[in-house]
């Protein structure tokens, strides 16, 4: 059954067989095209294993599916950024943002995707935005850090670095702490 498919291939999504997953989640939906869960299934493995222009095609029927939900406009943004596509990632961030304004990690995906368009100030402003949605995750402080920094702002950004150590965010500490002493 189509649940079984979708069972074996949970399995080995998490024990990281990306592609075993892929298999398995397309057998599921060979025999329910329209289950939206089982496309997003396939969706996330495609993504995790680094298939990006098949995730796309995934993500891009599972918005013809439920064109509704913020999340997959996320989705997309996310593929688009992996692709080095950054102005269609800004795009699908913005449809996610007007789906659901509330969401923290738009705001931040958008913010890192201006930064890579060289849009610093726009990047800081949408890394306020995700701080102030969301005042626990420390990758955002970090990030708000580093684009402080590119503005030439040391102080601020050292502030943030600093507050994002306090929370448990150790990934290239000792390139931040270089820069602040």
């Amino acid at each position: 059954t189509a649940y079984s498919y979708i069972l074996r291939g949970k399995m080995k999504y998490e024990l990281g067989d990306f592609q075993g997953a892929v298999k398995d989640y397309e057998m599921a939906i060979e025999l329910k095209p329209f289950e939206e869960k089982y496309q997003y299934y396939r969706f996330m493995a495609l993504y995790e294993d680094g298939q990006y222009p098949e995730a796309l095609e995934a993500v891009n029927r599972l918005t013809e599916i439920n064109s509704s939900f913020y999340g997959y406009y996320y989705y997309k943004g996310n593929v688009y950024q992996q692709l080095d596509q950054y102005d269609s990632a800004i795009f699908m961030y913005n449809i996610a943002i007007l789906k659901n304004s509330r969401n923290a990690d738009s705001y931040f995906q958008r913010a890192k995707a201006y930064f890579q368009t060289g849009e610093t100030l726009r990047a800081l402003e949408d890394f306020d935005t995700a701080i102030q949605r969301d005042t626990s995750d420390p990758a955002y402080y970090a990030e708000r850090g580093n684009c402080k920094f590119a503005l030439d702002d040391l102080e601020g950004a050292c502030k943030d670095w600093e507050q994002a150590n306090i929370m448990g965010y150790y990934e290239d500490f000792s390139a931040f702490q270089r820069r602040c002493q």
